[in-house]
């Protein structure tokens, strides 16, 4: 994911160094302002409260280094701290108090199992900016009322280098195992090819019948090719060994193909009635980056792995959706 670095916490708002991160503690900002306005009011602006990360489903900028000290926990007088700031890192998801929508759930679950990694923090030390003292402020406030829902967050958020092994989700494929029966993976009501996570190139097709283009590895480009797709040439290269699955869905209504990395996004398409169709190849968390745009006049979305693809459909009235994954 991208994580930007032009913004920086004000200075009289943090404690410079400090911090053993021990912790990653869940915020929410309780107001609608997206992650560009609420790092832009960090900045420019002297308060008692800071963080070091905000997300909004789109963007996510880092404005302190992990390692300072946000004031971002601190019990109210009466309250005792269980969870100090200089134990912890802040991430704010720009949310006014509800459920997190799928596209920030996703975003912060790359961001928390970034940091997991990098300071080998277990699940059991993600947790609520409402656990952090005996106070217990609602923050985030629907997570914090609902703890069954938390649970579920966590649960989600925590399990990002815990990915499934090609042959476990073919297997569960194969037993008809509807997505949103298998937690945090993938399933369909029919069996798939076998999944294959050793790499190769990536082909585009064009069906001028429908106006769809498919992404697909080599077998499935050869026979389409002979179906009457037209080939349109290699889109980009899968990595060998990649951990994040890359779900492909149909619209038999209007005859789209989607590709998304991201788990909630996958399984909000199935469930609106999209075909699952398995996974034709594997994506990792770094590396080449593959974009989505999406045609505001057809309806249908397109992956490059090139710039001036990109910058040339923008240009033409395609609206950038972001990055999509990266190969």
């Amino acid at each position: 994911m991208e994580i930007k670095h032009d913004h920086h916490a004000h200075s009289g708002n943090y404690s410079p160094g400090g911090n053993s991160c021990q912790y990653i503690v869940v915020h929410n900002t309780g107001g609608p302002s997206g992650a560009y306005n609420e790092a832009e009011y960090a900045q420019n602006n002297q308060h008692p409260n800071s963080y070091h990360y905000v997300l909004d489903g789109t963007d996510c900028y880092q404005i302190l280094d992990d390692t300072d000290t946000a004031w971002a926990v601190g019990a109210w007088a009466g309250a005792r701290q269980l969870i100090r700031n200089n134990q912890s890192i802040s991430i704010e998801v720009c949310s006014d108090g509800t459920e997190f929508t799928g596209a920030e759930k996703e975003q912060l679950r790359e961001l928390v199992g970034i940091l997991m990694e990098r300071h080998g923090i277990d699940a059991d030390h993600v947790v609520r900016h409402y656990d952090c003292h005996t106070g217990h402020k609602l923050c985030p406030q629907y997570y914090s009322l609902n703890p069954d829902a938390w649970e579920e967050l966590k649960a989600y958020i925590t399990t990002e280098g815990e990915e499934v092994s090609p042959e476990e989700i073919t297997a569960a494929v194969a037993a008809g195992i509807n997505m949103q029966e298998y937690v945090q993976r993938c399933g369909s009501s029919a069996p798939i090819a076998q999944v294959r996570n050793d790499g190769g190139e990536v082909y585009r097709l064009y069906n001028e019948g429908s106006g769809d283009h498919i992404f697909t590895t080599k077998d499935e480009a050869d026979a389409l090719a002979k179906s009457g797709w037209e080939m349109e040439g290699i889109a980009w290269t899968a990595p060998a060994g990649g951990t994040k699955p890359v779900y492909r869905l149909y619209n038999a209504g209007s005859g789209d193909h989607m590709l998304t990395a991201n788990y909630a996004e996958a399984n909000e398409l199935y469930k609106a009635g999209w075909s699952y169709e398995g996974v034709p190849f594997f994506a990792s968390g770094e590396g080449q980056a593959v974009h989505r745009l999406y045609n505001p006049n057809g309806g249908d979305h397109m992956l490059t792995a090139s710039e001036a693809e990109r910058d040339s459909l923008e240009a033409a009235g395609w609206t950038y959706e972001g990055v999509a994954f990266n190969a």
